[in-house]
């Protein structure tokens, strides 16, 4: 169990570095702010291993905020534009030539999971242990498969990016 700096927890400073960026994306240019967005989920991936669940594991909760999702997301499209639609592995085994991948979403619900377990994190007391309860739940059940499939897909935009750096669909 974590002690009472918890506030100073790598994983606690790497949520709240997402969410800042989540929140302030349109002060950035996309290529940038995808780097800045790779980086921290490498963090946030690497950290949460580090916090240690106070009650046994809970199914995933449904989500509730479905609308503010949505309104996210579509602002997250936007902003990326060429640079957010993927091809996800499903897509490669349905062979039926649509792509469903999109890092908007990805970064929709990380967000929304993170957020939500930062809301009860500054409660403090009880509510540390609930986020960390809601974090550690959540990336197992659900947010885990985002921050890997929008990880693979910013590893495909360095390993493609053009020679001068700007991703792949980016104007130069």
């Amino acid at each position: 169990m974590l002690n009472d700096h918890f506030p100073e927890h790598p994983f606690v400073e790497a949520a709240k570095q997402f969410c800042r960026l989540v929140e302030q994306h349109e002060n950035h240019d996309p290529s940038g702010w995808l780097e800045q967005i790779g980086n921290t989920l490498l963090r946030l991936e690497t950290t949460i291993d580090q916090l240690e669940a106070p009650f046994p594991p809970l199914p995933h909760a449904g989500l509730s905020d479905l609308e503010k999702r949505f309104e996210l997301y579509f602002r997250l499209k936007g902003f990326l534009r060429d640079m957010d639609d993927y091809w996800s592995e499903a897509d490669l085994h349905a062979g039926d030539g649509y792509m469903t991948g999109s890092l908007a979403d990805d970064f929709a619900d990380i967000y929304f999971e993170i957020r939500r377990g930062l809301d009860f994190h500054e409660r403090g007391g009880k509510g540390a242990k609930i986020a960390i309860q809601y974090w550690t739940d959540g990336y197992r059940g659900h947010w885990r498969q985002h921050l890997i499939d929008a990880r693979k897909q910013l590893f495909e935009f360095k390993a493609h990016a053009a020679p001068d750096g700007a991703a792949p669909g980016e104007e130069t």
